[in-house]
């Protein structure tokens, strides 16, 4: 395990030293490129320089003649002596080179500077799929031993799918990604969870609202199908999926439980299978699983539960400043599918748990 980390860990100390390199060779290729442009300027500017030179020299007789205890006369003479220790600095600067070598060496340096930032760009791409190509090699096999069947893609990318709009909770959307894409079983129930980002609008039918949907999509299957569509979105959330359209096509549900109510809202288009469903432990369930993720959307639709988990972490790399190692790789898998496993072990009761079932306990 350590010679297959070491492997890696040599390529990403490579990509760093080539991201060095390019950054070095930029900031030399600017420094070149500004003393040429500097020289140009210079000789542009050479025969007005004895007119700056005898403008310096008349503020600074003129500060001279001032009262001595004057305050103006003090500020005039250190201005004066800034100017032309800048004035000096810059002429030391210059160098008797002609408009047309100042003009190749800028070019030249230029080309460096365009060396520099292009090289830059791919070894910070290659870096990142040094980082991905980790990931996928190892971090399947760091998951906690629950996870079986699991396959992985850390890449970010287009969505093929929306499920989002699939559910009628936008009408279409605006950049639609995902990154760290999971599948797999999580004690033998058929599980999913990846990072969603999109820009998503409701519509005329709906609002002319846009929101901006992010955070960590997750899908657990049910033994038992649910027979209708119940939502509930926790209030003052930041996805607000929730719109007129909804509204008034399914009916939201009043609870008794007060502090129930004050966190979530319900949405149902039958309030018995609500009432089915929300049971009073369930609720103290969800009513936990807020503390911990505070602003969370739920929907049961079908034979699945999905759950979108307000996160800013969206496809966070590793830290690429650290050494690749058994513990960071775990730590990165327990960041990503931590709350995979706490939305799937809500479902299921203690003495399923070690038999690897999931059960729907409102069926």
């Amino acid at each position: 395990m350590k010679k297959k980390l070491i492997l890696y860990e040599l390529g990403k100390d490579g990509c760093v030293l080539w991201i060095l390199a390019s950054v070095a060779a930029i900031g030399y290729g600017l420094y070149h490129v500004l003393l040429s442009g500097l020289q140009l300027f210079l000789n542009r500017v050479a025969d007005k320089l004895p007119i700056v030179r005898a403008g310096i020299d008349m503020i600074q007789n003129y500060a001279g003649g001032m009262e001595p205890d004057s305050k103006m006369k003090t500020l005039v003479k250190t201005a004066a002596e800034i100017v032309c220790k800048i004035a000096n600095w810059i002429l030391s600067l210059g160098q008797d080179i002609s408009n047309e070598a100042a003009r190749h060496g800028a070019l030249v340096y230029g080309i460096v500077v365009a060396v520099g930032v292009i090289s830059l760009l791919v070894a910070w791409d290659q870096l990142r799929r040094q980082e991905r190509r980790f990931k996928r090699r190892f971090l399947p096999e760091n998951l906690p031993r629950q996870f079986t069947n699991v396959s992985y893609e850390p890449k970010k990318r287009r969505s093929v799918d929306e499920p989002l709009c699939e559910l009628g909770l936008l009408r279409n959307y605006e950049r639609y990604y995902t990154a760290n894409s999971l599948q797999g079983n999580y004690l033998g129930c058929p599980v999913s969870s990846e990072e969603i980002i999109c820009g998503g609008v409701y519509g005329t039918k709906y609002t002319s609202y846009k929101v901006r949907v992010r955070g960590q999509w997750l899908t657990v299957m049910l033994d038992k199908p649910i027979r209708s569509t119940v939502i509930l979105e926790s209030r003052h959330s930041k996805n607000r999926l929730v719109h007129g359209k909804i509204a008034k096509t399914m009916m939201e549900i009043k609870f008794s439980n007060e502090q129930f109510s004050q966190g979530f809202r319900c949405f149902a288009e039958d309030p018995e299978v609500a009432a089915e469903l929300l049971t009073t432990e369930f609720a103290e369930k969800l009513l936990a699983m807020q503390e911990r993720y505070p602003d969370f959307f739920l929907v049961f639709q079908g034979d699945s539960m999905y759950v979108l988990v307000r996160r800013k972490s969206f496809d966070r790399r590793l830290e690429w400043l650290l050494p690749y190692t058994t513990w960071l790789i775990r730590r990165e898998g327990f960041r990503l599918y931590g709350t995979l496993q706490d939305f799937t072990e809500m479902l299921m009761d203690p003495d399923i748990i070690e038999a690897g079932k999931a059960k729907n306990r409102s069926a």
